[in-house]
């Protein structure tokens, strides 16, 4: 049985967790990413190397070549429901990193997209991957923390910059086209250019 091809868009933590989700499943795979960072669209050619890899003005002519099974928006939230309405109407099914999208409007139109196309929409909300949550979980399982005999699990938002070890700040993009994301201090957020 042939591979399911897998398009992801925003290569960051989320997004490169299910492509290495796909390449451990083995049902599928990544042959595209839509990343707008050239530093990270370099080291995605050295890391799934053949893959298609454009910049966050290539999604629409990406999606239209590589024709695949399965998108992956891990990308800015205001750009959620764009992205699900042209997969599901290339006729592929989308995960989208949550939230769904930024407005009802937009909720509605993503849902009769799916309804009127074969695809699948899904939302996820999956922290078990990123750091620091990933990096625990694999010192536990190695041992590396002794016997484990209570696991408690708590979430504030947005904490992300505080604990990433690259100490990229990531969050503000979110909701505002007009922040990029830039090197900052703990906390701080800077150039909102």
């Amino acid at each position: 049985m042939a591979k399911l091809k897998g398009l992801i868009i925003g290569a960051g933590c989320a997004g490169t967790a299910v492509a290495n989700g796909m390449i451990k499943d083995g049902r599928a795979e990544p042959v595209a990413f839509v990343e707008t960072n050239p530093e990270r669209r370099a080291s995605l050619a050295q890391e799934f190397p053949g893959a298609e890899i454009v910049d966050g003005d290539g999604f629409d002519a990406l999606l239209a070549k590589v024709k695949p099974e399965l998108v992956c928006d891990a990308g800015p939230d205001h750009l959620h429901a764009e992205h699900a309405i042209a997969s599901l109407n290339a006729g592929a099914s989308i995960l989208i990193e949550k939230p769904m999208c930024t407005s009802v409007d937009e909720a509605r139109a993503i849902r009769a997209a799916e309804a009127a196309n074969p695809g699948v929409v899904t939302v996820d909300y999956t922290m078990r991957y990123s750091h620091p949550w990933g990096t625990m979980m694999h010192e536990a399982r190695d041992g590396a923390v002794g016997d484990i005999f209570y696991i408690g699990g708590f979430y504030i938002h947005d904490m992300y910059d505080w604990f990433a070890p690259d100490g990229l700040c990531r969050t503000p993009w979110r909701v505002d086209p007009s922040i990029r994301k830039t090197r900052c201090s703990v906390g701080d957020v800077t150039d909102s250019t």
